[in-house]
């Protein structure tokens, strides 16, 4: 499917291989190769009312069909008064976009930025971890945003849809993004999200935020400040699990922030993932008790986050050090033993993987890569532009598209891959083969070379392998959905008849956990005002078996992707059990996939503390559980 549009009175056709992001408002493409002269382009090209996702007699339907009409009208002139002389971190306009045909406004070109990273990320510790990305440098982004955010309210500027995912980072660098919803002169900001929106702007009577004032800097630094919580104890400060005293008491997640009901509530179970709320200097602390107990609003103070950056030089934030000095040699607690099996003191394990009965591990201990045996791999710092897998002996390293594979003995090989949308990687591996994409082309290796696969879409796809089978999709720009397909581990050829429910908005996270016989495939995608979580169990022969969904953070086995492992058990009468374990804050969880559902078939609440959403797992049915943590492996016995 292509698109024609004229810019720069110049006439583009968009292939879809060259999208590298997508919301539910938008489509935004890589350009800089039709003009070559200039710094790095891109394209935001408006959705409009036809558009697929738009599709349905829903009232979310018709109110997405009639905001994208909207847009389409009001934008046209907003664009034509943009503000001048904005910050040099504001992705601004620089040249209206027209469709080919009719010459209506239908997005603008802006600067591209290269090897950048959602401000989401920094929220996540999976990602700090193996970025190698610490509290100072953390702070310092987040001071750079705040010098921008003050500088934009100087202009009279207000952001309004403020989120981690309109700001992106690039080394010590903050940008914003999606200025064109920003608010200005007579344009308002009609868009919010759930989880930074000011309650103060909305309608306090409701069970969810519904915006009924305007956006204002106030509403922007309240944003700010809950941006920063996050990133620095990992959970948000309306996070955790509210569980009142009394039953009749309780709300819906989105309704806590209208109540005031945060993290500093008695009533809220604190997730183990996270830090402390302990580790907060008390002045930091004491600004977030007045912002969401009292309602203080005004800029973020400057001198707490100097306070945050002269404490961070102490490491008083690190989880991994908070968490590791934690946890003995061996505990036994009812019925679950945990015995520490590895530990790389003052390292980090950035890759783990279960392959024949041995658990694979890739160290990074000042700047030396090693396995787990102590074998070097290779020099070099950690970055969050890497990806790593493990393939037996073999260790593979990817860094934006070219992928090493070193092998003991042997000189690295090198391959050009594929990068999803412009951001990850395209390969994995499993115990026997390593595969990767390029050019849209699925390989994996063999004794003789390369061995081709199938055909996908280039710069679209993902997937994932496990033992027996690998899993994947990809997203066809305007097709409102995304296409999966299973293939055989050892053998070419694509199923692509894989029918998934429909991924709307904007894709932030896949993962894939594989058993010998089913993939668990879990997705988050932002959804209007909100972030949602999907699961879909898929067998072999690619048949979607069982679905389930859930909202982000709400405390259910869904509402983190990480910390999970699949298995397939044998019950008492030697029946095949399709299950999927998942570390909650009440433990360890048994969710199977059964008669086309998925239900929670088993807790072990002894195991407790003992797992986090954060950690990775790897059952082995000799042994117990592996849970791999930032510089230490337990083993679970229970």
């Amino acid at each position: 499917m292509s698109r024609d549009v004229k810019i720069k009175g110049k006439k583009l056709r968009l292939d879809p291989s060259r999208l590298i992001g997508q919301g539910g408002e938008a489509e935004v493409y890589d350009i800089r190769e039709f003009f070559p002269e200039l710094a790095p382009l891109a394209l935001k090209l408006w959705k409009a009312p036809d558009h697929p996702e738009f599709r349905g007699d829903d009232e979310g339907a018709r109110r997405n069909r009639e905001a994208a009409k909207l847009r389409l009208t009001e934008y046209a002139e907003k664009l034509a008064q943009f503000p001048q002389n904005l910050p040099l971190r504001v992705i601004a306009p620089l040249e209206i976009a027209t469709a080919a045909a009719s010459n209506k406004v239908v997005g603008y070109g802006m600067r591209l930025i290269e090897e950048a990273f959602p401000l989401r990320s920094l929220t996540q510790r999976s990602f700090r971890h193996k970025a190698g990305l610490g509290a100072g440098p953390l702070l310092e982004i987040f001071c750079d945003l705040h010098r921008t955010v003050s500088e934009l309210h100087q202009r009279g500027v207000v952001i309004g849809d403020f989120n981690y995912l309109n700001v992106l980072f690039r080394k010590l660098e903050a940008y914003l993004i999606d200025s064109d919803s920003m608010q200005f002169g007579r344009f308002m900001c009609r868009s919010f999200t759930t989880r930074f929106v000011d309650p103060l702007i909305c309608d306090a009577a409701k069970s969810a935020p519904l915006q009924i004032r305007p956006h204002s800097s106030n509403s922007d630094w309240y944003a700010y400040a809950l941006m920063l919580f996050e990133a620095l104890l990992y959970v948000h400060p309306y996070g955790g699990v509210y569980e009142p005293k009394n039953p009749a008491e309780q709300l819906p997640p989105d309704a806590r922030p209208l109540k005031r009901i945060s993290v500093f509530s008695p009533e809220v179970v604190y997730p183990v993932k996270a830090a402390p709320l302990s580790s907060l200097p008390s002045l930091v602390a004491n600004y977030y008790g007045e912002l969401l107990l009292h309602d203080r609003r005004g800029p973020f103070p400057l001198n707490l986050l100097e306070i945050l950056k002269a404490q961070a030089a102490g490491r008083y934030l690190d989880p991994a050090k908070q968490t590791a000095a934690v946890r003995k040699l061996e505990t036994i607690r009812g019925k679950v033993r945990a015995k520490r099996y590895f530990q790389i003191a003052g390292g980090s394990i950035v890759a783990a993987a279960l392959q024949h009965g041995k658990l694979r591990l890739l160290c990074h201990k000042g700047n030396q890569f090693s396995r787990e045996d102590g074998s070097g791999i290779l020099s070099g710092a950690l970055g969050p532009g890497l990806k790593f897998r493990l393939s037996s002996n073999r260790t593979l390293i990817a860094f934006a598209r070219q992928l090493a594979v070193f092998s003991p003995g042997a000189a690295p090989l090198q391959h050009p891959v594929d990068q999803f949308q412009g951001k990850r990687a395209a390969f994995d591996a499993n115990a026997r083969h390593y595969y990767w994409l390029s050019g849209g082309q699925l390989f994996r290796d063999d004794s003789l070379g390369p061995k081709f696969i199938g055909n996908t879409l280039q710069n679209q796809t993902l997937f994932w392998v496990g033992p027996n089978f690998g899993f994947g999709f990809y997203r066809v720009s305007g097709a409102g959905a995304a296409n999966g397909f299973v293939f055989d581990a050892e053998k070419s050829g694509i199923n692509d008849s894989v029918k998934l429910p429909g991924l709307r908005g904007e894709l932030l996270d896949a993962v894939c956990y594989f058993s010998s016989r089913r993939a668990w495939f879990l997705t988050a995608t932002q959804e209007g005002a909100q972030v949602l979580h999907r699961c879909a169990v898929i067998g072999p022969d690619g048949a979607v078996l069982a679905t389930a969904g859930a909202q982000e953070g709400d405390g259910s086995w869904l509402g983190e992707l990480r910390g999970k492992c699949a298995v397939t058990l044998q019950d008492a009468s030697g029946k095949a059990v399709q299950r999927l374990f998942a570390a909650t804050s009440r433990g360890l969880l048994g969710i199977n996939e059964e008669n086309g559902a998925i239900v929670e078939a088993a807790s072990y609440p002894d195991t407790k503390g003992f797992v986090h959403e954060d950690d990775r797992l790897f059952f082995d049915g000799s042994a117990g559980l592996y849970v791999v943590g930032d510089n230490q492996v337990q083993l679970l016995t229970f």
